[in-house]
């Protein structure tokens, strides 16, 4: 009975299992400076009314050649503008980078939203040296289906690059342990079979 047990719980654990999650790391290098921004991969892009968001070439050296850059309505670009970004699916360990940054401390609030629902607000902090890409962490939260950055305050605005984060279905029981209970439970039956 004992190993019956084994195999079956190898199996449901092996069902359960849903696919390793997806990795992705957006970083506008595939459009041209200048060119309007509004989704890449699984993330949708915008900012106010009027407004666009677009590839901006810089030359910091890490991260080169674009970053994202919020324009006002009459072309001119403007770091002051909210950032939204909304994910098709929710993501986990979300990090990006801001750049452009001339105060120090904290210059903005992210706004984090999970399953759709208003989960935190998070101060975006700076180190002042504008060429430096400051890294923020948001993995604590989980299944992330939407990111507001508003009230921005540094003196020169801000640009963005590099949202990595992970989508898609984790599982509770790792992989291999599903696996090696699954081989356990025949292995015994094997060996009962034998016997």
């Amino acid at each position: 009975m004992v190993i019956r047990t084994l195999a079956a719980a190898g199996l449901l654990a092996l069902a359960a299992a849903p696919a390793f999650a997806l990795t992705q790391t957006l970083t506008f290098d595939s459009f041209a400076s200048g060119d309007v921004v509004t989704t890449e991969g699984i993330a949708a892009f915008s900012t106010e009314t009027g407004a666009s968001l677009r590839a901006l070439a810089i030359d910091f050296g890490t991260s080169a050649p674009n970053v994202l850059g919020a324009y006002n309505a009459g072309g001119g670009l403007d770091g002051f503008l909210p950032l939204y970004v909304d994910f098709s699916v929710g993501v986990s360990n979300l990090t990006f980078s801001s750049v452009g940054d001339d105060d120090v401390g904290a210059v903005a609030t992210i706004n984090v939203f999970t399953d759709g629902v208003f989960n935190a607000a998070v101060a975006l902090v700076v180190d002042g040296v504008y060429e430096n890409f400051q890294s923020h962490d948001l993995s604590a939260y989980s299944n992330i289906t939407r990111l507001e950055i508003v009230d921005i305050t540094d003196g020169g605005g801000l640009g963005y690059d590099d949202f990595s984060f992970t989508y898609g279905e984790t599982s509770d029981v790792p992989l291999p342990a599903g696996a090696a209970l699954l081989l356990t439970g025949l292995a015994a039956l094997g060996l009962k079979r034998r016997s």
